[in-house]
């Protein structure tokens, strides 16, 4: 079975939710992320506002997935909402082709790096925010080749690893290390303009139907041209 889901409790509420909810940017598109109930086993989420808190007296096993496949073209937005400067290490991200509720707490390593040593298909990156700061944000994005890129507080991004598109690839994190508390946000692909056409053999009576419009028309221009009377010369 797979870790159970802890709620946030008031005090939690008061230090994390409320003022991620007041800082987030929300009016550009992005929404909480909704996060899998298997998760490390000294993680605390509140899986509807994508809110993930390590227990203060780890350093982690902070592990928390997507609860679903990322979409083609989605992005996800990782808010740093509380850090612990006497840690070393900070965050670490990945994309995994393996079903989080295959899983359960105990398989998850201390060592993110362990994941590759998995049968399924596990892609890792440590420390993408080295010494983060409270308020920051990572913006993760897949292109349609497989590259991932990383961009930090609106910056440039950068490509931290490729992986392989065909698959169905859940995003999860290792709030581990200086990282304490993170909230993550989904941006939803731009829309596609979907044109309508008929069917083919619709469109292939359509263009009969044109031609033989065409046809009456030159047709109907030849029968009504005025006569002419022809005069013919004889020298006298």
């Amino acid at each position: 079975s797979s870790g159970s889901v802890h709620n946030v409790d008031d005090d939690e509420i008061d230090r994390t939710l409320v003022p991620a909810l007041r800082a987030a940017n929300i009016d550009d598109g992005w929404r909480p992320a909704m996060l899998h109930r298997t998760h490390g086993k000294h993680i605390a989420i509140n899986s509807g506002m994508g809110i993930a808190t390590r227990e203060r007296s780890e350093f982690c096993q902070g592990y928390i997935f997507t609860a679903r496949p990322l979409a083609p073209g989605e992005r996800l937005m990782i808010k740093i909402l509380d850090t612990d400067p006497s840690y070393t290490g900070a965050l670490a991200l990945g994309l995994t082709s393996c079903d989080p509720s295959r899983l359960s707490s105990r398989d998850l390593p201390d060592d993110s790096d362990m994941l590759r040593g998995r049968p399924e298909y596990w892609v890792v990156s440590k420390d993408v925010a080295c010494t983060p700061r409270v308020g920051e944000e990572l913006v993760l994005s897949v292109s349609g080749i497989g590259e991932v890129k990383v961009s930090r507080n609106g910056l440039p991004p950068v490509t931290v690893m490729y992986v392989d598109y065909t698959l169905r690839l859940w995003a999860f994190l290792d709030v581990y290390g200086s990282t304490k508390s993170v909230q993550v946000f989904t941006r939803p692909p731009p829309a596609v303009l979907v044109v309508a056409l008929p069917p083919a053999h619709n469109a292939a009576n359509h263009l009969v139907a044109a031609a033989q419009s065409h046809m009456q028309v030159n047709q109907s221009n030849i029968f009504h041209r005025p006569n002419f009377i022809s005069f013919s010369y004889f020298p006298l």
